[in-house]
């Protein structure tokens, strides 16, 4: 169960997912791929109800349903495998960070930020970029410092001490060293690495792939959208780290395809769920000019249709198919 299915070796020595352990004791008792699928299901489900809390204040009842279930329609969700992963709780641990957020509580902002914690060791990037919302929204002083500290100190710790032990390589993190090693061998070795050499992180960006990518993972009239919100500062991390990777022109030619580009779901499932909570944030009616309910509702209606029917059409995408190298 804790055997990761390729590199035939703890799992926690590529990826750090404690919700693994809160999914072991389900498995135990009945150990069949159906209770993993089912373990799947449930988590990502988990986002729908929570994205309606978010929605619900701005776009009213009916809306804000509608625009929930697009939470679990969106390009990088619907492209993700039918396997297990822990992966596939990230959208629900994002929406629970972004409410907390909304919330101005930081209690809960505390406890969501526990749970992207027990997800995936890079989530933590995620709730880094909270401060820099906070900061353009004029936020208190503690919604400026402490989500980028605590966040910068979680993932630097996790990745340069609980995966090296984890996978006995004290001075290098695999997945680390396997993608970036061109830059380095660990998180701030890759970091420095990216500050000698711009030109290569230039380059490693300017793969055709990347823009492919960049164009599916937004989609049409969804594209533009989430740039009107802050919240798409949470997907920069996450973006820069997909179209970096791989990257090594000593092996391959340097426009060669990234393998976290190469297909939509899996890794971009935290960027796809910020990209829809910003989209969402921007597309709604943020000035209350109609003194008509009625007329209120109704143009919440068509703007949560426009909003619904363009993440529906992206099924007119094969899966995973935006490579064009």
């Amino acid at each position: 169960f804790f055997t990761h299915h390729t590199e035939y070796r703890s799992e926690f020595a590529i990826h750090f997912s404690p919700v693994l352990l809160l999914v072991y004791p389900f498995f135990t008792l009945h150990p069949e791929p159906l209770t993993l699928y089912i373990a799947s299901a449930v988590g990502l489900s988990l986002a729908v109800p929570l994205a309606y809390r978010f929605l619900k204040p701005d776009w009213g009842e009916g809306p804000a349903a509608l625009l929930a279930f697009g939470a679990v329609l969106f390009p990088s969700i619907l492209s993700l495998y039918s396997d297990f992963s822990p992966v596939r709780f990230a959208p629900p641990a994002i929406w629970l960070v972004i409410l907390a957020y909304k919330s101005g509580d930081m209690k809960k902002f505390a406890a969501a930020f526990l749970v992207c914690l027990l997800v995936k060791e890079t989530l933590p990037l995620a709730i880094f970029m909270i401060s820099g919302v906070a900061l353009l929204q004029k936020k208190k002083m503690n919604w400026i410092i402490i989500p980028g500290l605590v966040s910068i100190v979680a993932f630097l710790f996790i990745n340069s001490v609980l995966i090296p032990w984890f996978a006995d390589t004290p001075n290098k993190t695999s997945t680390i060293a396997a993608q970036f090693g061109y830059w380095g061998q660990t998180a701030p070795s890759v970091i420095i690495g990216f500050l000698k050499d711009p030109v290569s992180v230039i380059t490693a960006l300017s793969r055709p792939n990347n823009f492919a990518y960049a164009l599916k993972l937004g989609h049409g009239v969804l594209f533009l959208l989430p740039l009107g919100s802050p919240l798409v500062l949470l997907a920069i991390p996450e973006f820069f780290v997909n179209t970096l990777a791989g990257y090594n022109p000593a092996i391959l030619p340097y426009y060669y395809t990234g393998p976290w580009t190469s297909f939509l779901g899996h890794y971009s499932a935290t960027i796809g769920t910020v990209l829809w909570a910003a989209a969402c944030d921007s597309f709604v009616i943020k000035e209350v000019s109609e003194t008509n309910t009625e007329d209120l509702q109704r143009s919440r209606w068509v703007r949560a249709c426009l909003l619904f029917v363009a993440v529906l059409s992206t099924v007119i995408y094969p899966t995973n198919a935006e490579n064009i190298l």
